[in-house]
């Protein structure tokens, strides 16, 4: 009768049967392939470089009226630098436009540089203006964007 059992149980799997363990022949050579690693200019993922600058860009408008100030504005709010021309523009209106976008460049904590006779530069906070021009008297001109002097406002 325990035959019988030995059999039924051996049928069943639950015997007590023992392999032999011991790693054959082909079990040692199966070895992991060591694994490349692409250098790291080729990889993938979602890398963001925070040193690269981006591209900059410089507006240069020669507006005939003031309905170009709100256009010309959004540009200073879009970080992009504004250089006006308003040489042929009508003194009023040159007056007016310099003083919404001179508004707006303060709003935005931007920097104004007169570049010449009616042409201004309007930079966003993200720019810096270095200027190699010296001032010869820095209490004659107040506000050097508008060309006025205490003197001749007196």
């Amino acid at each position: 009768m325990a035959k019988i059992v030995d059999r039924l149980m051996d049928f069943l799997c639950v015997g007590d049967t023992y392999e032999d363990e011991r790693p054959t022949e082909d079990q040692y050579h199966t070895e992991r392939e060591p694994k490349i690693e692409e250098p790291s200019s080729v990889r993938k993922g979602n890398v963001l470089s925070l040193h690269a600058p981006k591209q900059l860009r410089v507006v240069v408008a020669e507006p005939v009226s003031f309905d170009e100030s709100q256009a010309l504005a959004e540009h200073l709010k879009s970080r992009r630098q504004v250089v006006l021309n308003l040489e042929n523009t009508d003194k009023d209106v040159a007056q007016r436009i310099i003083d919404f976008i001179s508004g707006a460049c303060y709003a935005l904590d931007g920097h104004v540089q007169k570049i010449g006779d009616g042409v201004f530069l309007f930079a966003p906070h993200n720019v810096d203006i270095t200027s190699e021009v010296k001032q010869q008297n820095s209490n004659q001109l107040p506000l050097p964007w508008l060309g006025l002097s205490r003197e001749k406002r007196s």
